[in-house]
């Protein structure tokens, strides 16, 4: 048993190593073109490394081309967002349409004289929200410490504020001296 495994393995081994000649010839003239010495296991591995390549070379031309858009299930993100703007455009219209079919209806209702009175209690001031156990001035509000501290700086400021604009409106005290000479000159310039 053992040596018929071994001479199956033997076998298989020479099949895949035995060497063969593949020559490329003139068809009229019998004149050798290319020769070449191969084996199976030679083609083997060429014709997975060819396969290889091409595969690889297709699946790089879908993904950096556009031709990645024609692979089902693909879509850019440019059309995902158009679907989504129009998407929300068509919602946006249909309700506009709800709307304006809703307005005329009732604007046909008011022109045929089909408007039964309705009674409306949407009152703000209606006497099902009075509570008769509020009272708002019951309601004490206490001042905290940071309202005190705020109420005191804007005084502050104010009384600033008023003793600057008083400062700029009283007349200021200059030199008498200067005040005559100021006038006096004012006084010859105006008569010719």
């Amino acid at each position: 048993m053992a040596t018929q495994k071994e001479s199956r393995k033997e076998q298989l081994k020479r099949k895949w190593l035995s060497k063969y000649r593949l020559v490329v010839m003139d068809d009229e003239t019998f004149e050798e073109k290319a020769s070449f010495r191969l084996s199976r296991l030679n083609i083997f591995v060429f014709g997975s490394l060819f396969a290889l390549v091409v595969i690889t070379f297709t699946v790089l031309l879908l993904i950096y081309t556009p031709l990645r858009q024609y692979v089902l299930g693909y879509t850019a993100v440019e059309n995902k967002q158009e679907t989504l703007q129009l998407l929300l455009k068509s919602n946006s219209l249909e309700k506009k349409v709800k709307n304006s079919e809703a307005y005329i209806t009732s604007l046909k209702k008011v022109l045929v004289g089909d408007i039964k009175p309705q009674r409306h209690d949407k009152d703000t001031a209606s006497v099902r929200n009075y509570n008769p156990k509020f009272d708002p001035k019951a309601v004490i509000i206490k001042r905290s410490k940071q309202d005190s501290i705020l109420r005191k700086q804007v005084e502050e400021e104010d009384v600033k504020a008023r003793e600057r604009n008083n400062e700029a409106n009283e007349p200021r005290a200059g030199n008498s001296e200067d005040d005559s000479r100021n006038t006096q000159q004012q006084e010859e310039t105006e008569t010719p």
